[in-house]
């Protein structure tokens, strides 16, 4: 597994990364789609029977006609018993008499039958209003009960709803974090590996004169590039980068090509002996800069230095840059 180039081993894990991401926003989009069916669903199952019973609170209740009817019974029962049991003004008079009331003349006995009449029915409608809207008040207090519960009820619910779903996607999300950081740890351990097993095999690249022909043509124009650095008193730091390419049949330098087939060199096998001299020459002239340079030839501290390796399709290149304080800077003086 250490012997895979870095960049196809980076390539597979992160086409693995991407999936899972891809994976991981298709079951979030298929959560949220699922729980807005299942609220819709819910909400439409509450709403309508919210709706019915508000509809039975707002129907206008036939009261008038309730007790009209009462009113017109009462007057049907009152005016008929009354011809019944009073066919005449004695049995009228007996009657009024058990009720505690006396009746002499003739018009008494005339208002005491409207009374009857028309009173007993019009006591009977206002009581009937009464009672009606006793009826229809416990009637609206039980329907508020049931709306308030069924609301109660229709928004717990709703919050379970969105909490399961939010509980899932927390924990779809940590999943992928999780796995993506053990793959990205896995990449990173990989290229440790690999590195650390160029140096093993880069140390029979170290002495070879082939080896040493490419560092001295490459520590020749690094030398000469750090040595010509603009060193000027308006200067304040010295920034010298350094930079070649391994291929199969030639090292590719800023300073010039070193060609295998010209040279009469074997040409590299595969990608690891590749990487194998490139880090035999990256080390050789990292190791040779700082023995070079201890200090700045201004005199300036020079920064120490870092090996980067980049693993291309079919090279590989090491990279680092010479940095240093320049001794000869002078700050800007006022007027």
């Amino acid at each position: 597994m250490s012997d895979i180039n870095p960049r196809s081993y980076d390539e597979q894990i992160d086409n693995k990364i991407a999936a899972l991401e891809n994976h991981a926003s298709a079951t979030v989009a298929e959560e949220k789609d699922s729980a807005n069916e299942k609220a819709w669903k819910t909400s439409k199952k509450y709403d309508e029977t919210i709706s019915h019973l508000e509809a039975q609170m707002h129907e206008t209740p036939s009261y008038l006609k309730v007790a009209f009817i009462t009113s017109l019974m009462v007057f049907a029962v009152v005016f008929f018993g009354s011809c019944a049991l009073m066919p005449d003004h004695e049995s009228e008079r007996q009657f009024a008499e058990s009720l505690g009331i006396t009746l002499t003349r003739e018009g008494e006995y005339v208002e005491f039958g409207m009374w009857i009449w028309f009173g007993t029915p019009g006591v009977a409608f206002v009581v009937t209003l009464i009672v009606m809207g006793i009826i229809r008040g416990l009637r609206d207090k039980s329907l508020s009960a049931q709306i308030a519960k069924e609301k109660s009820k229709q928004e717990a619910e709703l919050s379970n709803i969105s909490k399961s779903t939010a509980e899932r996607i927390e924990r779809v999300q940590a999943e992928t974090e999780q796995e993506i950081s053990r793959l990205r740890e896995e990449k990173n351990a990989h290229r440790k590996k690999y590195e650390e097993k160029l140096r093993k095999d880069s140390v029979r690249y170290a002495n070879s004169t082939v080896a040493q022909e490419i560092i001295e043509l490459l520590l020749d124009g690094f030398k000469r590039s750090i040595e010509a650095a603009d060193r000027r008193p308006h200067v304040q730091s010295i920034d010298v980068p350094f930079s070649f390419k391994v291929f199969k049949n030639r090292v590719e330098t800023p300073y010039g090509e070193y060609d295998f087939k010209i040279k009469r060199v074997s040409c590299l096998k595969d990608f690891s002996e590749q990487s194998a001299l490139a880090n035999a020459i990256a080390q050789n002239v990292h190791t040779e800069i700082i023995v070079s340079y201890p200090d700045d030839i201004s005199g300036g501290a020079v920064i120490p230095m870092e090996i980067d390796f980049d693993y291309g399709a079919n090279y590989v290149s090491a990279s680092m840059t010479y940095r240093a304080i320049n001794a000869n800077y002078v700050p800007p003086r006022s007027f």
